[in-house]
């Protein structure tokens, strides 16, 4: 939404010097620069736009495209459509009506990001590419970002562009980045402290410009957090396709009503995958938790070969379709993020043996399936170990476990395939974010 009392940047600095000294100010705004002289007492003010020529005096289309950016609103796709002479050296554009905007492939990759060509510069800094990402958490919130990465370390990023930036007094220094953070209410922006990587929810709208550097460079990036819905992305990133804003859910979705193909059905259909059970409970918790902590509790039932899972994780719900808790035919986030696999190759061997490799690709696609997003695909590689009693999962259990070490896109896990009851059991997880090893608390099984 657009600021209700949008301010010009800060285009005029100021510095301030003993009685006697001439000092200029930092470096000059694309359009103006000014300093005072203070001499015996008196305060004179210098302009140097009477001095410099007209040309000078007038910020480039590029820096006033980027001052309409920070207000992180639409202004910044009406700004690209009023100088879209100017981008159109750098990107290919896109348009309609009175806004256009930087083209790119699909805004649910993480990686989504346009190169940008012919080397423009925004108040002198190399800008080197235009990035453009969404991603629902489900409890936790929708995510949308865009901006912009500069070929600069933050000192620099942030001293020559604070100028072109509104509201640049409200940046707050957070963990080594610049963050300016406003949360929705009623129909205003207010101003906030960053909340530290608190996730926004489903209730809070958050509104952040964040500045942050890797390896030498620098992203400025708009970002909606949290309730981020159809209305806020039509006011705010009108760019965004209708198809492809948030839709509400429908009332009462389940995960029954996620259809599943036979063909992925039957690709999963093993004998040594069949459930020996008709539905069992149980809990684990993180080792090293402390003993209050509230274990994630786990549930299958069994379905014509097939466990639907429940994972009750406390903040969140995760609901399942699954193949003995090894492959994945569905998934349902808080009645909300729906995944459906859409294909899935598997070939598991015909007996637990020892030393055996299986693998499983599956391609997965957003339900119902959005226009721009991409199918998602993931790659497990399983080695099958050796046999152990299952007590030693949970003292409740009898019969074999057979371990599985398993990569699934690099993270590692190490699983327990209870051979009695037909399903696998996470003991371990390493990843990029860190190690788990899960303590089973408990195992109740009806047959």
């Amino acid at each position: 939404m657009k600021l209700e009392q949008a301010v010009q940047p800060a285009l005029q600095f100021q510095a301030k010097r003993p009685i006697g000294s001439v000092q200029p100010c930092p470096p000059p705004s694309p359009t103006r620069m000014s300093f005072f002289v203070n001499t015996l007492g008196s305060t004179v003010f210098v302009s140097l736009s009477l001095l410099l020529p007209a040309a000078q005096l007038t910020a480039s289309p590029l820096d006033e495209t980027f001052t309409a950016f920070s207000r992180c609103d639409a202004s910044f796709f009406s700004s690209l459509h009023q100088h879209a002479d100017a981008w159109a050296a750098h990107a290919s554009l896109g348009g309609t009506g009175t806004i256009s905007w930087i083209e790119s492939k699909d805004r649910s990759d993480a990686t989504n990001e346009v190169q940008l060509r012919g080397g423009p510069r925004i108040a002198g800094l190399p800008v080197t590419a235009y990035f453009d990402n969404a991603s629902d958490l489900g409890v936790l919130g929708r995510y949308v970002a865009w901006g912009f990465t500069f070929d600069a370390p933050l000192d620099a990023v942030v001293k020559q562009l604070s100028p072109l930036i509104e509201h640049a007094d409200r940046l707050q220094g957070d963990r080594g980045m610049r963050v300016r953070s406003e949360v929705r209410a009623g129909d205003q922006w207010l101003p906030t402290s960053n909340r530290g990587g608190i996730a926004a929810g489903r209730m809070l709208l958050e509104r952040v410009l964040m500045m942050e550097s890797s390896d030498g460079r620098t992203r400025v990036g708009c970002s909606l957090q949290g309730a981020v819905d159809a209305d806020v992305m039509a006011l705010l990133r009108p760019d965004v396709p209708a198809a492809d804003r948030p839709q509400p859910q429908a009332a009462g979705r389940r995960l029954e009503d996620v259809p599943v193909s036979k063909a992925v059905v039957d690709g999963v259909d093993n004998p040594l995958l069949a459930p020996r059970f008709t539905s069992l409970t149980y809990r684990y918790r993180i080792k090293g938790k402390p003993a209050s902590t509230t274990p994630t509790t786990i549930t299958m039932v069994a379905d014509n070969g097939l466990l639907k899972i429940t994972e009750d994780y406390t903040s969140f719900t995760m609901q399942r379709l699954s193949k003995a808790n090894l492959f994945q035919l569905a998934s349902m986030r808080d009645a909300g993020m729906t995944l459906q696999t859409r294909s899935l190759k598997q070939d598991l061997p015909a007996t637990w043996t020892p030393g055996n490799r299986f693998r499983a690709e599956t391609t997965m696609v957003f339900y119902p399936e959005r226009g721009t997003s991409k199918p998602l695909r993931t790659e497990l590689s399983c080695v099958i170990g050796e046999r152990f009693p299952a007590r030693e999962v949970s003292a409740s259990l009898s019969g074999d476990a057979i371990r599985l070490e398993c990569k699934v896109d690099g993270d590692r896990s190490v699983r327990a395939f209870i051979e009695d009851l037909g399903i696998a059991v996470a003991l371990e997880s390493h990843g990029k974010y860190g190690s788990s090893l899960y303590d089973i608390i408990d195992f109740e099984v009806v047959r």
